[in-house]
C-alpha cells in the first residue's frame, strides 16, 4: 500500500487530500522485470564467452598472421600463423613495441616490404 497526503489551502481553511493505492502489481512487475533482467545479463554473458572462445580458435588456428596491439603500439598477441611465418613465438615478441618488432621482423624474413 502507498499513502499520499497533500495539504490544500482554500478560503475555508486548510484541508488534507489523501490517496490510498495498492501498489502490489507495480512491486510484482517490478521484480519480474529485475528477474528478467538478471536472465539477459546471464545469457548474454555465456553467449559472449561462447563467441570470444570461438573468436580465439580461429585466430589461433590461421594460417594467416594475426597480430594484436594495444593503443600504445605494444604487442598483446601473437598467433601460430605469426609464429610460423615470422618464426618467433609469442613469448619472444608479446610485450614489445610494434613500431619496431614486426617491422624489422617483416624486414628480416621479407625485405620487399
Amino acid at each position: 500500500m502507498e499513502i499520499s497526503l497533500s495539504p490544500v489551502s482554500t478560503t475555508t481553511g486548510m484541508f488534507v487530500l489523501s490517496a490510498i493505492r495498492d501498489i502490489s502489481d507495480r512491486k510484482r512487475i517490478s521484480e519480474e522485470l529485475r528477474r528478467a533482467n538478471e536472465e539477459l545479463h546471464q545469457r548474454t554473458t555465456e553467449q559472449l564467452g561462447a563467441y570470444r572462445s570461438r573468436l580465439a580458435s580461429i585466430v589461433d588456428s590461421s594460417e594467416d598472421a594475426i597480430i594484436g596491439k594495444d593503443l600504445k603500439g605494444t604487442i598483446t598477441s601473437w598467433n601460430k600463423g605469426a609464429e610460423k611465418i615470422y618464426g618467433y613465438t609469442p613469448e619472444e615478441v608479446v610485450g614489445k613495441n610494434i613500431s619496431s618488432s614486426p617491422r624489422r621482423i617483416v624486414r628480416t624474413r621479407f625485405p620487399a616490404f
